[in-house]
């Protein structure tokens, strides 16, 4: 007889550490699965907002490189002699717009690709020297032949700028962009 209590005991001792063991590991699961669920929350609420920030920083830089190619364009236009006022203001316009793509590039760097990071600082740096040729040019005395030869330098140099390789690095930005936020159909 004290065989067949030991092993009702047995039985009873089994089926209750079985039952615990699986109440444990039943909430443990649960408990994991909603920490997983929190943690994946968490994240993707992360980089959907860190997405959108960083697709409205390179919208607005793009917006800045156009400005800023606009007014370098406006200021490569000629002016009547004499419209000293309307030159400055063209200069001006030029100036704030580099400072301002400038600007907003160096405050928000973080957010964008090495790759365009690259373009940006090339397009900045066509326009430094748009804007140097410029200056050279206007600094001189009118009808010497080095005020020709800064002339026919700045004129050269908006030409292949502004006409040639901004268009192209404009072009080649956009396609990075296009390419890293899957925007294109492929």
């Amino acid at each position: 007889m004290e065989w067949f209590i030991l092993l009702k005991n047995l039985g009873f001792f089994t089926v209750g550490a079985s039952t615990i063991t699986w109440l444990i590991i039943h909430f443990s699961k649960k408990i994991f699965e909603t920490q997983i669920s929190i943690l994946k929350a968490e994240h993707l609420h992360r980089f959907t907002t860190l997405y959108s920030e960083k697709i409205g920083i390179i919208r607005e830089t793009f917006k800045r490189i156009l400005h800023a190619e606009r007014a370098f364009i406006n200021l490569s236009t000629p002016t009547k002699s004499g419209d000293d006022k309307l030159k400055t203001e063209k200069y001006e316009n030029a100036i704030n717009s580099l400072n301002s793509l400038f600007d907003y590039y160096e405050e928000n760097e973080l957010f964008i690709d090495d790759s365009s990071l690259k373009l940006i600082k090339v397009i900045i740096s066509k326009f430094q020297d748009v804007l140097a040729a410029h200056k050279r040019a206007e600094s001189m005395n009118p009808g010497t032949k080095e005020w020709q030869d800064a002339i026919d330098n700045k004129m050269k140099i908006f030409v292949i700028v502004l006409d040639n390789e901004i268009p192209a690095i404009k072009e080649q930005l956009k396609k990075d962009f296009q390419n890293i936020f899957k925007l294109i159909e492929q």
